[in-house]
Parts: structure tokens; sequence; C-alpha cells
């Protein structure tokens, strides 16, 4: 029988993974202009750059948690399942965010992508529930 709270956790995953990925990706902006002479310098002053900057960072530890949360959801739920519903998910929330934060207009190719999505993921839910 379908009970939504076994799902609840990977619904919390997902919009914490897709509202956090825009956010992330926003936050990360300008780490092409740090540059240096060696590759491992480079690589400090990269981790110094996102670790100091609180647009990716605040998001990147919430995302973080939403990990956390994803494998708790794992040990409550059909694994097959449970990876569908969020993935999924998480894609669909990612398009909406990117939206309503870059203020991008709705193609119809994302519309149709994200009606798919949510078609295949119920059919995924309900028979698996038969």
């Amino acid at each position: 029988m379908f009970e939504i709270g076994n799902y609840v956790s990977l619904i919390i995953t997902a919009i914490l993974w897709g509202v956090t990925n825009v956010l992330i990706k926003n936050g990360s902006k300008g780490i092409n202009k740090v540059k240096s002479d060696s590759k491992i310098n480079q690589i400090l002053l990269e981790i110094k750059f996102l670790f100091l900057n609180w647009k990716y960072l605040l998001p990147f530890v919430i995302n973080q948690i939403g990990s956390l949360l994803y494998v708790y959801a794992l040990q409550k739920n059909n694994l097959s399942i449970a990876v569908i519903v969020t993935n999924s998910l998480t894609l669909l929330i990612t398009s909406i965010t990117s939206l309503i934060v870059e203020k991008k207009v709705i193609s119809y190719r994302i519309f149709i992508g994200a009606m798919l999505i949510t078609f295949g993921s119920s059919i995924c839910v309900i028979s698996s529930q038969s």
C-alpha cells in the first residue's frame, strides 16, 4: 500500500538538492578569475575562494545535509524506487529553481521534459506498490 510518509525524506532531499544546485552554481561565479602559476597553488586558491564565499558555502552545506538525509532515506525505502524518485525530482526542482532565480523563460522542451519526468516517476512508484 502507498504511504506518503515513506517518501517524505526523498522529497525533502530532492528539494534540498534541487534548490542548492542552482545556488551553488551562482555562488561559484568568479572562480575562473582565480589564477596561480602552479597546479597545487591553483587548487588551494580555488578552495579558499569557495569556502570563504558564503554564497557558495551556505548552499553547499545545505546540499550536504540533503545527502545525509538521502542516506537515511535509502535505509527506509526500496532502493530502486528511492534513486528514481529522488534524482528525477531533483532534476525537476533544479529546472524550476533555475527558472525562478535566473529569470529564464520556460521553453516547451523543459515543460515536456518535466511532465515526462513526473509521469515516469509516478509509474515507477505506483508499480512498486503493486
